[in-house]
């Protein structure tokens, strides 16, 4: 038997714990996530092995028992000719239920990772100090523009990025709308809304106190967003915004 045959069966046998792991991350764009290969094979191997536990059950409920025995030797791809016809032969007989089995187990999978995902973001198990560590995910940018380690929940986030222009450093504020990431995990892009720029040699004076005078050294941007590239930009400070009602 050739060898690609056992390395496409361990494949499918561990495919399933990659397909849950790829639904239940917050995708960084085009970033899957920054675990280490090595890392996320074994949580894939791991994941995959509490998957078939439920599933092999059920098979054998069914009166369609995993047969281990053709299994390993399918894995270890036997040179006895005869062992292998017969395990063919088993194979093909029952080939309609595998192949249930397996798409049913991917299928599941992936739901089963989407409907985590969802719950996490939505009830921000994440942030629980039991469970938090289990289940946040490996995006740190995604943490630090949605303000995680903060004690409130913002309601909207400022960026200011220095970015020097001609040996001249100019500081560009406005409002985050979007992030976007390299193929390489790197941050690519900012995109931000209500932009403003100013000298960064225009700093505030001493009594300068409230926010209008602040942003009365700023001139306004012209448009509905403008874009700066993370490799222009010198620093990068975050502000996050929280709306307080007014009593009446």
């Amino acid at each position: 038997m050739n060898i690609a045959f056992p390395a496409l069966l361990v494949f499918l046998i561990i495919l399933p714990g990659f397909i849950f792991r790829f639904s239940f991350r917050i995708s960084e764009k085009t970033v899957i996530d920054q675990t280490p290969f090595a890392t996320a094979f074994v949580k894939g191997v791991i994941i995959a092995g509490f998957f078939h536990l439920p599933w092999s059950w059920i098979a054998s409920l069914i009166g369609h028992p995993i047969d281990y025995n053709a299994l390993l030797m399918l894995l270890a791809s036997p040179q006895r000719e005869s062992a292998l016809v017969t395990i063919i032969a088993n194979v093909a007989d029952d080939f309609p239920i595998i192949i249930l089995y397996f798409i049913s187990l991917f299928i599941f999978a992936a739901a089963l990772g989407t409907l985590l995902r969802s719950l996490v973001v939505k009830f921000k198990l994440d942030r629980n100090e039991l469970i938090g560590p289990f289940v946040k995910f490996d995006t740190p940018w995604y943490y630090l523009f949605s303000g995680y380690h903060e004690a409130f929940e913002s309601d909207g986030v400022v960026v200011s990025a220095i970015v020097e222009i001609d040996k001249t450093g100019y500081i560009y504020t406005g409002l985050l709308k979007e992030y976007f990431f390299a193929p390489d995990g790197a941050l690519e892009r900012i995109v931000i809304e209500m932009a403003m720029r100013r000298p960064l040699s225009n700093n505030k004076s001493s009594d300068e106190n409230n926010i209008e005078e602040r942003f009365e050294r700023f001139y306004k941007i012209d448009g509905d967003y403008f874009v700066l590239r993370y490799s222009e930009i010198k620093t990068l400070n975050i502000e996050f915004l929280r709306v307080q009602e007014m009593n009446p």
